[in-house]
């Protein structure tokens, strides 16, 4: 790694340099306890919930962990996983940056954005049609309800949004590996 390349900043750096076993905690902390806070708020937490959750916590963060694992290997490490976030950020690609491996990653990464066109817009949608259903036909949920109308329509936005930011740099990325 050459140090004339600034290190991703903020939170998201933080986590791109984040080692595995650290961000498998911090998952499974935030995602069961943000599970258990919502179970708790609605004074429905039992014993069966809490192991739920719990369960629910380890294989949501160890699935997640394998991920990031398998993604950092394949463009050969952390600090390479951090440059290559980076890249996707700036659309340069560093002079020391792994040829075939960052060609992999940036081709499943475009079949991956050009795939989730197709999937995202009816997945958000089905969870803005979930809230207008719990608005309408469940009073006692018109507040969770109108928080998965917001969210859906925020989130399915924000897809579509990035979808046509993220391919055009990864078209860059990719012309600029073939030049080198």
């Amino acid at each position: 790694m050459t140090s004339q390349r600034p290190a991703p900043s903020g939170f998201r750096g933080f986590l791109q340099r984040m080692p595995l076993p650290v961000y498998f905690v911090v998952l499974f902390v935030l995602v069961t306890g943000v599970g258990i806070g919502l179970r708790a708020a609605d004074h429905h937490l039992t014993p069966f919930s809490l192991v739920l959750r719990l369960v629910y916590g380890l294989v949501l963060a160890s699935v997640l962990t394998a991920a990031v694992a398998r993604r950092r290997r394949r463009v050969g490490g952390t600090a390479a996983a951090a440059d290559f976030q980076q890249a996707l950020k700036t659309g340069e690609v560093p002079a020391d940056a792994d040829r075939d491996g960052w060609r992999q990653q940036l081709e499943i990464d475009r079949r991956r954005v050009a795939r989730s066109r197709w999937f995202a817009a009816p997945f958000f949608g089905l969870i803005v049609l979930f809230g207008a259903y719990g608005l309408v036909a469940v009073p006692r949920a018109a507040l969770w309800g109108g928080v998965l109308v917001v969210l859906g329509l925020a989130l399915g936005t924000f897809a579509v949004v990035q979808q046509r930011r993220v391919l055009p740099r990864i078209d860059r990325l990719l012309r600029r590996l073939d030049d080198r």
